[in-house]
């Protein structure tokens, strides 16, 4: 009896030492990035590991994540030591989800931060993104959060391009400033608040919707407003600015417009005043992008929601005007998750435009935006003198037109410029006036986006 009972003890605390370590190994840690890098690199974080679904993570330097990452918390701030550096995050692809929701904070060093989101990636959390000093968020593919909260800073800038999709599930609080916000893709938040100084602007492919009220209060906006925007309450404001809503604009309330106005608000637009929300599309298109490759030109493209979604018909151009279905690809039906879809066109000779119609179970179609794909190879951008003191000169074989934004290492916005409309290839920036320092140029044309690092001597 007594060899059984030792047996067992035996037994039994080996149990427990080997439960013990699972839960150390699952204890979450807290984790600074120790130097710019991958995310999946074990030196770019304090810890020397790769950060885990339990873990707080602070980001303090120009982290570039890949594939799908999940974490419990995280944070944007600055690093003086070991390594200086400045946060910022780039989801370059698959999907960043954060669990918590505990708000994101972006500068809590008192620095810029910076969220980048490429073209078919996602940034996903149940959790508002807090601007305690300004932040730059370029979203060319799709985040979702809890809300938008500005608090402190100035400069900030939240810019949605065309491929850029954003659902916050919360209210989006916009004190502060001056901040620029700009959308150029889609925008849906539950409400809008602003009582700092904003710059808020809508392309024309933009469309901005809030499910119910928009208000200002005491702030100073300007606006220029091309695109659509959707408000499911009433539109009030105590404050001044100019807002103008150009011919291809419009401003739909469904509630009442009242308020004491120090500014314009006007313009040769449509005013819809008592006019419901429109119903949501059967399916959120969050991405569709195409490129050639030896087997033909592949496509791919992102929803972030279904609903009685048969599928989509491939549909191509030659001369961007006449279409004809080369393809279906059977769609979920029902979804509220990320899905990808992929198709191949074998019969593509160099260029083709493409588009999507999309299709529901009782027959009714939707048609989504062209792209267009090029089987050109891309000249890479060079720039010299580097470093630079006066005049720097960008060359490319490409002669189509080009745009020119350059950002401080701080991920400040710190010039504009656009090339001539023809060009031999090579033009020259006149960055004289520029501080010494070393700053990133990111060159866009029509068929791609480069970035440059150079410094002003």
């Amino acid at each position: 009896m007594k060899n059984r009972t030792i047996k067992f003890c035996k037994r039994l605390l080996l149990v427990l030492l080997v439960m013990g370590g699972a839960a150390q190994t699952s204890r979450a840690k807290s984790i600074n990035s120790a130097a710019a890098g991958n995310w999946n690199t074990p030196a770019t974080w304090s810890c020397n590991c790769v950060p885990e679904a339990n873990d707080k993570v602070t980001v303090q330097h120009a982290i570039t994540s890949t594939g799908n990452v999940v974490v419990k918390e995280l944070a944007f701030g600055s690093a003086w030591w070991p390594v200086a550096g400045n946060g910022g995050l780039t989801v370059a692809s698959g999907t960043f989800s954060v669990t918590s929701k505990n708000p994101i904070l972006f500068g809590i060093n008192g620095q810029m931060n910076r969220l980048t989101v490429a073209n078919g990636a996602k940034f996903s959390t149940p959790a508002p993104l807090e601007w305690q000093q300004g932040a730059i968020m370029i979203i060319d593919g799709f985040l979702e959060s809890g809300g938008l909260n500005v608090t402190g800073g100035r400069d900030g800038q939240l810019n949605v391009s065309e491929t850029g999709v954003v659902k916050f599930t919360g209210d989006m609080l916009l004190g502060s400033g001056p901040h620029t916000y700009t959308v150029d893709g889609e925008l849906t938040g539950q409400s809008l608040h602003m009582t700092g100084d904003s710059r808020f602007d809508v392309g024309p492919e933009g469309v901005v919707t809030l499910l119910e009220d928009v208000t200002v209060t005491n702030g100073t906006v300007n606006s220029l407003i091309e695109g659509a925007v959707y408000t499911g309450g009433n539109m009030s404001g105590i404050g001044g600015g100019n807002v103008y809503v150009a011919r291809s604009g419009l401003v739909s309330v469904a509630g009442g417009l009242w308020g004491s106005w120090q500014g314009f608000v006007g313009g040769p637009g449509t005013f819809c005043l008592g006019c419901p929300l429109p119903q949501p599309l059967p399916v959120e298109l969050v991405s569709f992008q195409g490129q050639a490759s030896a087997a033909g030109a592949e496509l791919s493209w992102q929803t972030a929601s279904e609903t009685d979604n048969a599928g989509f018909a491939v549909e191509r151009s030659w001369d961007g005007q006449h279409y004809q279905q080369i393809g279906f690809v059977a769609g979920q039906g029902r979804s509220t998750a990320l899905q990808t879809y992929r198709f191949t066109d074998t019969g593509f000779s160099g260029r083709a435009y493409y588009r999507l119609r999309q299709e529901d179970f009782e027959g009714s179609q939707t048609y989504h935006k062209s792209i267009h794909v090029i089987d050109e190879p891309s000249e890479q951008v060079q720039a010299y003198p580097n470093p630079f003191l006066n005049t720097l000169t960008l060359t490319n074989e490409s002669t189509t037109p080009q745009q020119v934004n350059v950002y401080s290492l701080q991920g400040r916005l710190v010039g504009h410029y656009e090339a001539p409309q023809q060009h031999t290839g090579e033009w020259q920036l006149p960055l004289g006036h520029l501080p010494a320092g070393a700053y990133l140029l990111e060159v866009i044309t029509l068929t791609d986006r480069q970035h440059v690092r150079v410094i002003k001597q």
